[in-house]
């Protein structure tokens, strides 16, 4: 492994609380019971849009635009709430210390992780940052493809590691010929992830230690 394709939305940047708090407030907003962190993970997926039946919501009512609309307002007002996975930033500057080539690929907006990632100061670790255009997160794949086409042209694709919190980033580097490895704790369960064909690890000690024997 020479070469680190990083996800953001809970693999780097720990918000699966404040998706859930944005998230139950429209619920509330709509009479809809609430739901936990627990219930989220066993549903979210992409496109999120089919997430959102399996929450509650009626979506013959809905506009789906101005929905992804209100569902970021929420999002935005709370990011103040949280940060980075603990020992992720020191895990970030060990790897540049040591020279580990890094990008990062998400499926959000691009405006919005561009602010996300110079709040946390992590913008100097990535050769490459690419986000969607859209509020719309239905897939990652085609700039996730479109990004390893370019790192694949300096490094063999068995030399690119993927490491993602759902069973989209493994598609997308099963897909692509890359290696991957989960990471427990983000926005899909531990049972979920296990179903994939790679290493799911729960701890950054531990995803420490995975990376340490593949530089």
């Amino acid at each position: 492994m020479k070469y680190i394709i990083w996800d953001w939305n809970g693999t780097l940047y720990d918000d699966v609380h404040i998706c859930v708090d944005s998230l139950n407030s429209m619920l509330k907003r709509r009479g809809k019971k609430p739901i936990t962190i627990q219930q989220y993970r066993e549903v979210f997926d992409f496109p999120v849009k089919q997430v959102y039946p399996r929450l509650g919501f009626n979506m013959e009512e809905e506009d789906w635009h101005k929905m992804a609309r209100e569902y970021h307002d929420e999002y935005l007002a709370r990011i103040h709430q949280c940060g980075l996975r603990n020992g992720m930033y020191e895990l970030l500057r060990k790897l540049k210390t040591l020279a580990v080539p890094m990008s990062l690929v998400s499926a959000c907006e691009i405006s919005i992780l561009s602010n996300l990632i110079r709040k946390t100061s992590v913008d100097e670790f990535f050769a490459d940052v690419v986000g969607l255009s859209d509020l719309f997160a239905n897939s990652k794949k085609g700039i996730a493809s479109d990004l390893i086409s370019k790192i694949k042209t300096k490094v063999p694709l068995s030399s690119i590691l993927f490491v993602g919190d759902t069973l989209h980033d493994y598609e997308i580097a099963s897909e692509s010929g890359c290696q991957c490895v989960l990471i427990a704790g983000g926005h899909q369960t531990e049972k979920r992830l296990r179903s994939a064909k790679c290493p799911v690890i729960n701890e950054i000690a531990e995803l420490e230690e995975f990376l340490n024997g593949g530089i």
